[in-house]
């Protein structure tokens, strides 16, 4: 049977962020004034276990009367709203209740997202909801809150929405940020209730130098099984052979098949399989922004590239250490940025592939604990494999 090559597809949404002129709402650039009532939004809280990326989001926030007298919100016209951004839409609602004296009431809201969304690279690190009222002719801001979404409830959608395991390859550049990989990974998925804010580290990183993974390495999060390669090196060619990595891709080579034994490969005495056989679903192909313009580098990536469409295994490039073009992607690595742009650009040139291929990522390999932008950052890497995966075999 003849393999699938460039089987057609409805074009990929890239994960990078572009600039849209969007019209100002008359609303947005509210005073905030203090004096007008003694109310504030004291806390809120997310109304979902679980989310998908193109799911409004239901949230509950608590107004509070900190006067000795009841508050009619309806009759003084007070309502929440929040501002569009590259996520959500706009929002406004009515408060149609009456606060008592030092008392609160709580109000569901449902923060709806743009159309088009399919994936978390949007999602804002903060989002400001506020109370509002008319005053002089004019709405004014009495009250406002920011909430941070957080992203273990998109994190539930990975694990149970899609079933069964993920067999994945990582494959690269020695040093080019595989282990760091997996170590975001292991973080993400981490239930152990005693260390719920740890940055895990199952592989060992180095910075730089020379490759740290000396054999394959299974590592099995949930219901993802993410394997880790050594780094790829000009100066061993015969470490990375085609046969190599084709029996790599087929799933012929046992967990802790050790370099050593690369270079003396037979196909006649192959190791031997627990389990048997199954060829991987995706690979990650690790391109750091520096090696962008080492041809050797590129030439084997595009022949790793073409190995995985003779077997019809989709893949995706991962532009590495994005922020050492500029410290600010380190927070938001989807930001428009012209430099990253122009390598995305260059290398999908040289390798004949589209852009949406390519997801910039950070190495996170100073941090001891979770954060927001980590946790972000890898669920998009994830999530867009799994759609990949998805639409390739469609």
């Amino acid at each position: 049977m003849e393999p699938r090559r460039n089987t057609p597809q409805k074009p990929r949404a890239s994960v990078f962020k572009k600039f849209v002129q969007v019209t100002p709402d008359p609303d947005t650039n509210l005073e905030f004034i203090d004096n007008l009532s003694d109310i504030v939004i004291e806390e809120w809280r997310l109304k979902a276990v679980k989310l998908t990326p193109e799911r409004d989001v239901p949230i509950e926030v608590t107004i509070k009367n900190l006067t000795n007298k009841d508050i009619n919100c309806t009759s003084q016209e007070m309502a929440l709203r929040s501002v569009r951004d590259g996520f959500f839409q706009n929002f406004a609602g009515p408060v149609k209740k009456t606060i008592p004296a030092f008392g609160e009431v709580r109000v569901q809201i449902l923060l709806k997202v743009n159309g088009g969304v399919n994936n978390l690279n949007e999602l804002p690190s903060s989002k400001e909801i506020f109370l509002i009222k008319p005053h002089q002719g004019k709405m004014a801001k009495i009250a406002s809150i920011n909430i941070v979404i957080p992203i273990d409830p998109y994190i539930r959608h990975l694990k149970e929405d899609f079933a069964h395991e993920f067999k994945v390859l990582l494959c690269g550049l020695f040093g080019s940020g595989k282990s760091s990989f997996i170590n975001s990974v292991a973080t993400l998925f981490n239930e152990d209730p005693r260390f719920p804010k740890r940055k895990l580290s199952p592989a060992f990183v180095r910075p730089a130098g020379t490759s740290v993974s000396l054999d394959l390495h299974s590592y099995t999060f949930n219901n993802i099984n993410l394997w880790d390669t050594w780094g790829w090196e000009s100066g061993r060619p015969q470490v990375w052979s085609d046969l190599l990595f084709q029996l790599i891709l087929g799933g012929r080579l046992p967990d802790r098949f050790k370099i050593d034994d690369a270079s003396s490969i037979n196909v006649l005495n192959l190791p031997e399989q627990k389990g048997g056989c199954k060829k991987f679903e995706m690979v990650l192909f690790f391109l750091p922004y520096s090696a962008a313009d080492d041809e050797r580098y590129i030439t084997q990536l595009d022949k790793f590239i073409g190995e995985a469409r003779k077997l019809d295994i989709p893949f995706l490039i991962l532009l590495t250490q994005v922020d050492k073009v500029d410290p600010a992607l380190k927070k938001d690595p989807y930001i428009e940025n012209p430099s990253i742009q122009e390598i995305v650009s260059t290398v999908c040139n040289k390798v004949q592939l589209e852009e949406s291929l390519v997801i910039p990522v950070i190495n996170y390999t100073a941090e001891r604990e979770r954060n927001w932008a980590m946790d972000r950052a890898t669920f998009v890497t994830l999530f867009s494999a799994f759609q990949r995966r998805e639409e390739f075999n469609m």
